[in-house]
């Protein structure tokens, strides 16, 4: 074979193997941008979802919107009648041990069909979210019994009572059950500083102070402050 022949042999190779790889990366391109498409879809979704439910609350008087976070534990006791009349004034949004699909379908039609706003139920096996309880103290209870009040020193609030809900929303826990009783002689489902400031504000601050007490020094056991955190 001469030289010219090898010549043009090699540079047809080196054209077809060019060739193949632009063939690849236009198909990876091509993949590439439909991954970004797909991507975008579910944040457009997300955010007309957003929307919907935000023009939804602005129609929702307060009692409404108490009633879609009432519950009912529904074993059958109650007449069927006295459940049809909560869901239609829009006083339940969800029920508990309601297995029995014709019932089931009855209920959802009331919610549907006849409540103002037509918010279908939430029945118990719909759903399942890992919730930690109870927020906050609800073990300290005096004498041990339950739904009794506890009264727990600032210290000891913060380094054993609730940094293990802080470490439980920090792995994605799903929602978080106030606790029964008193804390500190106020309700906790009406205590504001409980509900709100800790749990929204003060846990990240004291998770922060953790670290610092570790640089600080590596063998002491308790930080002082107001929050107080072990080392």
């Amino acid at each position: 074979m001469s030289v010219g022949t090898r010549t043009f042999v090699a540079g047809i190779f080196v054209a077809l193997i060019c060739s193949s790889l632009l063939c690849v990366s236009a198909q990876r391109k091509e993949k590439s941008a439909q991954t970004k498409q797909e991507e975008v879809k579910p944040g457009t979704a997300d955010r007309e979802a957003l929307q919907r439910a935000d023009a939804l609350l602005a129609q929702m008087t307060l009692e409404e919107k108490i009633g879609q976070m009432n519950q009912l534990f529904f074993f059958g006791s109650k007449p069927v009648e006295s459940i049809n009349t909560g869901i239609r004034k829009g006083q339940i949004g969800s029920l508990l041990f309601v297995t029995d699909p014709t019932l089931i379908n009855r209920l959802q039609k009331v919610a549907v069909a006849e409540s103002r706003l037509k918010i279908p139920l939430i029945f118990g096996p719909d759903h399942l979210l890992a919730c930690v309880k109870h927020f906050a103290g609800y073990g300290a209870a005096d004498g041990g019994r339950d739904y009794d009040a506890a009264n727990i020193s600032d210290a000891h609030l913060w380094n054993v009572y609730l940094l293990p809900f802080k470490a439980a929303v920090d792995v994605g826990v799903g929602s978080v059950m106030s606790a029964y009783m008193d804390l500190n002689d106020v309700p906790a489902t009406g205590n504001r500083w409980l509900m709100r400031d800790a749990k929204r504000l003060e846990l990240r601050r004291v998770c922060r102070q953790r670290r610092q007490c570790r640089k600080r020094s590596e063998n002491s056991r308790i930080c002082a402050g107001r929050a107080g955190c072990r080392g």
